[in-house]
């Protein structure tokens, strides 16, 4: 699928903010976890050059300068998914990170596509979740794409 590079353009046209503190720690049951967020927190980057895209656990800083001349190339490399017919009915980030190989880098990869108007991203804040409860549904997989048209 050429992901080393689609693991350049990732890198070239957004950067990843976190939403809130840089360690983040809950339960699950009786399992005690602790996320890490190390990356510049979203309110600390005001560049007019970034379009913001909330992915629930991190906003995705897309740079619109840089996107648009990839297009070509992006479609070319999606066409090469090995799992085709999933891109249009929505696949979640789950999903696709056992594909790409991390969840951060594919939550920059969904939101690459959405500025670019490839898909829309469906998270719970889109079914009118908030708190714990979006929290444990994106935990679970509901941070989709749906809709691919390149």
């Amino acid at each position: 699928m050429y992901l080393k590079r689609l693991y350049q353009i990732i890198q070239e046209t957004t950067v990843a903010l976190r939403k809130g503190e840089k360690v983040e720690e809950y339960s699950v049951g009786d399992m005690q976890t602790t996320e890490f967020f190390i990356m510049p927190k979203e309110s600390e980057i005001n560049d007019n050059e970034i379009i913001k895209v909330d992915c629930h656990f991190i906003v995705v800083g897309v740079y619109k300068s840089k996107v648009e001349k990839y297009r070509e190339e992006l479609i070319f490399i999606l066409k090469r998914y090995p799992a085709q017919n999933r891109l249009a009915v929505g696949p979640s980030y789950i999903e696709v990170a056992g594909i790409i190989g991390d969840q951060i880098t594919t939550l920059q990869f969904f939101a690459l596509g959405k500025v670019l108007g490839f898909w829309s991203i469906l998270t719970p804040k889109t079914f009118g979740f908030e708190g714990p409860t979006a929290d444990k549904l994106a935990r679970l997989g509901m941070i989709n794409i749906i809709g691919y048209k390149p």
